[in-house]
């Protein structure tokens, strides 16, 4: 229901549109802001009175139908298929049904476009970059996702274990999940949408609260193999995992590079041997990585900047730590200091800075290897 829309939200404009300031509306959720625009609507309605009555009729079908599916549980049109046709009770945002009604509009438009070019046929151009001056949502905000693979990853894609589950698992942790699975391509517990199943939130709720149940419901449902992310993992969390090792449950594989305090491999059953460094991970203590790695303390996700800051460490010492924005494209040198921490103080955004943008710290070792971080979006003064 709450991702119905209501007639009124078709006069709702994305908060990415800087044309429409005014039809902007915080209280509405994203996913009901339809307002298609009013080039669209002034072209579409030229269009209307084309004579080719055959197109009018197929654009106007789409619009109606697109238009009454928006409307969800609010209107009798989705209401039925929802409660009657197989398949419509998964259709999470029924405001989605607008993406058909664009359709129709968009046939409206391209009619209506042609018959104001069929004259002057410069006319085309024009009413195209007239859709970009209203469109007006630049400049466009990428996530930028770390291109580095995990070696867990690449262990697990060459010996193909039968089913695995990474921890601690988080609503934020499990996108990471499913991007590394692109690389191994086994099957997992980890997952995330608009839909859990039962056994998902099951599984999660015992990870979440380290239960002791946990590793025997894995294995009944065919888990072999389980990933710790030590960065993630809270006192609760180790002392879970140090439980189930005495219990026999899981036996240590390896540790493989990540992060600061690395990935942990462990096998369900078997015989457990806790090694000297998983015994230091296991009391939080640090333990030893052979590659390249850092940290960014400093700005969190979301926050304002003022300071930038973080620890970089590598067995070939550090060359440089930078800031990259703005998708990447400006670089924003750090100092660095003798204990391996960087920093970057700023009064003021730098020159050409956006004013919300993302952050991602890029760490070059002695080796000249490049390390890029998690990337942050942020707000500059």
């Amino acid at each position: 229901m709450s991702f119905s829309a209501l007639p009124s939200d078709w006069l709702v404009a994305s908060h990415y549109s800087r044309f429409y300031t005014a039809l902007h509306n915080s209280n509405v959720d994203a996913e009901r802001w339809l307002f298609p625009g009013a080039l669209s609507l002034l072209i579409g309605a030229i269009g209307l009175v084309s004579t080719d009555r055959k197109s009018l009729k197929i654009a106007l079908l789409w619009m109606a139908i697109g238009f009454a599916g928006s409307l969800g549980l609010h209107f009798v049109f989705h209401r039925f298929l929802f409660s009657h046709v197989p398949g419509f009770r998964a259709i999470r945002v029924p405001a989605r049904w607008a993406a058909i009604a664009y359709v129709g509009l968009g046939i409206l438009v391209a009619i209506g476009t042609a018959m104001i070019a069929r004259r002057q046929r410069w006319a085309y151009a024009v009413i195209a970059v007239a859709f970009i001056v209203e469109l007006r949502a630049a400049p466009i905000l990428w996530f930028m996702a770390r291109t580095d693979i995990p070696p867990v990853a690449v262990w697990i894609r060459e010996h193909k274990p039968r089913a695995i589950i990474e921890l601690p698992i988080r609503v934020d942790g499990e996108y990471d999940a499913m991007l590394r699975s692109t690389v191994h391509h086994r099957p997992m517990v980890n997952g995330i949408s608009g839909f859990a199943p039962p056994e998902y939130d099951r599984l999660a709720g015992l990870a979440q609260t380290w239960s002791d149940k946990l590793v025997a419901e894995l294995q009944r449902i065919g888990v072999t193999h389980v990933v710790v992310h030590a960065d993630d993992f809270d006192a609760a969390g180790r002392a879970w995992l140090r439980r189930s090792l005495a219990n026999g449950y899981l036996a240590f594989v390896s540790r493989f590079d990540s992060g600061v305090a690395g990935d942990w491999l462990f096998t369900i059953g078997g015989s457990a041997q806790l090694a000297p460094e998983l015994d230091a991970m296991l009391r939080g203590l640090p333990t030893r990585n052979e590659s390249t790695f850092g940290r960014l303390e400093s700005p969190q996700m979301w926050e304002r900047v003022n300071v930038i800051s973080g620890f970089a460490f590598s067995p070939y010492r550090i060359r440089e730590v930078n800031v990259l924005v703005n998708n990447g494209a400006i670089r924003l040198r750090t100092a660095l200091r003798s204990d391996g921490r960087f920093f970057a103080r700023f009064r003021s955004r730098p020159p050409d800075v956006w004013q919300h943008t993302d952050i991602q710290t890029e760490i070059i070792d002695g080796k000249g290897n490049r390390l890029l971080l998690d990337d942050r979006f942020v707000e500059w003064p």
